[in-house]
């Protein structure tokens, strides 16, 4: 088999790979609606956690439901 030949069955290998968690991770809204903290009720990304967090983090904003956790974090930070 030729380095060419390796290389496009890596990428075919890999793309299929990313395929695959993608649809193992396909978005539940619904439940993940009902315990969602966003404050804003008419959020359209409410439940649609991926789109959420991206939207926040391109705004340089931590979304309502990872702000115990990050709080948890540099609690247990400074008492180090």
């Amino acid at each position: 088999m030729t380095n060419e030949v390796r290389a496009t069955v890596r990428r075919v290998a890999v793309t299929v790979s990313i395929v695959d968690q993608e649809k193992a991770m396909e978005c539940q809204r619904e439940k993940n609606k009902a315990r969602c903290a966003c404050p804003n009720g008419e959020c359209d990304r409410k439940g649609r956690c991926c789109e959420c967090v991206a939207f926040h983090k391109a705004k340089g904003q931590l979304p309502v439901c990872l702000r115990s956790l990050f709080e948890d974090q540099v609690t247990q930070q400074i008492k180090k």
